[in-house]
Parts: structure tokens; C-alpha cells; sequence
């Protein structure tokens, strides 16, 4: 079982990696394609109890580049899905606010936004996506 488990692990990396790779070299249909089976790998992998996260997590990577290939919308499902399984993961709740942003939906680009400031409230962090959040939420909040 932690065989299988690892052999997963290094597989979605693997898939995620080439993914960039093609996308690097235009070959778009191609990268989707490996990221999406990456997603889909790491989705149906079940995470044992002891080991760390990911840093990113391949169902983000595919959000990023749904983002990278104008189509936030789709972005946005894969950032959420993402959320669902790891909240509070703060490239997950940026991703998923810019990409609600850029397809339109503010409501849901303001709740994210809000997410992403609530978890780095205690911080003291001078990051642009934090500075972009509070000048999108001051435009769109009264």
C-alpha cells in the first residue's frame, strides 16, 4: 500500500512536470491533458495520515493553467474542488479569487478575497496578492 502510494506520488509529479512542459513548448492539448490526469491521480490517491502535503497540489497546477490558457471558469471549478479537499490553502483561495475575478464573478471573487485575508489576518506579510486583494475588496465592498 505505501508502495503504491509513493509510485502515485512521483506519477502525478511526473504528469504535472510534463504538463508545464508542453505548455512550455505550445503543445496546449497535450499539457491539459497530463494535468488533468494528474488532478485525477492525486484525487483518487489517498493521502496516508503521516505524510506532509503537497506544496502545490496538482488540482491547483490545473487551475493554473486553465488560468494560463484564459479559461477562468474552468479555473475556478479546479481551484474550488481544490479547496474542497484542501481548505485554506493560500494559493488555492488567490487562484480561486482572481479566477472568479476574471470570469466575471465577483460575489464569489470578494468571498475568496476575504478568505485570503482572514487566513493571513495574524500575519505580517507585505505580499502583492495581499495587497491586491484589499484594493479589489475596497473597489468592490462598501
Amino acid at each position: 500500500r505505501e508502495d503504491n502510494y509513493m509510485a502515485n506520488q512521483v506519477l502525478i509529479m511526473v504528469n504535472a512536470a510534463d504538463a508545464w512542459i508542453k505548455f512550455s513548448e505550445r503543445y496546449t492539448e497535450d499539457a491539459l491533458k497530463l494535468m488533468k490526469l494528474a488532478a485525477e491521480l492525486e484525487f483518487n490517491t489517498e493521502k496516508q495520515p503521516i505524510t506532509p502535503g503537497e506544496v502545490l497540489s496538482a488540482q491547483e497546477l490545473l487551475g493554473d493553467l486553465l488560468m494560463k490558457l484564459n479559461n477562468p471558469a474552468e479555473a475556478l471549478e479546479a481551484y474550488e474542488l481544490n479547496l474542497k479537499i484542501r481548505p485554506n490553502r493560500f494559493n488555492g483561495l488567490y487562484g480561486a479569487a482572481i479566477a472568479a475575478k476574471q470570469s466575471g464573478n465577483i460575489e464569489k471573487a470578494i468571498y475568496y478575497f476575504e478568505a485570503l485575508l482572514k487566513l493571513t489576518e495574524n500575519s505580517n506579510s507585505d505580499r502583492s496578492e495581499l495587497k491586491e486583494a484589499q484594493a479589489f475588496l475596497n473597489q468592490n465592498t462598501s
